[in-house]
């Protein structure tokens, strides 16, 4: 079984939580920076989103925002590059898990391996991302036929040339 980050196992297994005054403050200051088109913010919001943390608990919502996030039209190239694939990542372990969203491989295997890419591209070393990343890719990838991998690899040729 895929291991998932500390970060995404907390944000899956969130259960639902008495709101604070300190909840809502976090919403809206993530609100406001995101409304900027900060990628860290964006995140964070729909992770708020996602959990119902701050606000109702809207997962169409916040998959919205990490989509966005995540495609970022390379905006973020370079000077965000952590948080970039951090939540490229985030969608690829929401997507295996399939919790509060249909579990899809395919979806998961593209942004996991679009994390790992952009992990290497950004930062200009020649290794193949993270042990851990390449372990959770390995294992989506178990799931995805092999002419749906392909795919998977083209749509993300596209991204890069749509990005780079």
């Amino acid at each position: 079984m895929i291991r998932l980050t500390l970060f995404a196992a907390l944000l899956l297994a969130a259960p639902a939580v008495a709101q604070t005054p300190d909840d809502a403050q976090a919403f809206a200051s993530c609100q406001k920076a995101a409304a900027t088109g900060d990628l860290a913010a964006e995140a964070a919001l729909g992770r708020l989103y996602i959990t119902g943390r701050g606000t109702n608990k809207d997962v169409a919502r916040g998959l919205a925002l990490w989509t966005r996030a995540a495609d970022n039209n390379g905006k973020h190239r370079g000077r965000d590059s952590g948080a970039l694939a951090s939540v490229q990542k985030s969608l690829g372990e929401l997507y295996y898990a399939g919790k509060d969203v249909p579990q899809d491989y395919a979806k998961a295997y593209y942004w996991l391996e679009l994390a790992g890419d952009t992990m290497v591209m950004d930062s200009g070393a020649d290794t193949t991302g993270d042990a851990e990343l390449d372990a959770e890719s390995a294992e989506c990838a178990k799931h995805v036929p092999a002419e749906q991998q392909m795919q998977v690899l083209l749509d993300i040729a596209k991204w890069h040339r749509a990005h780079d």
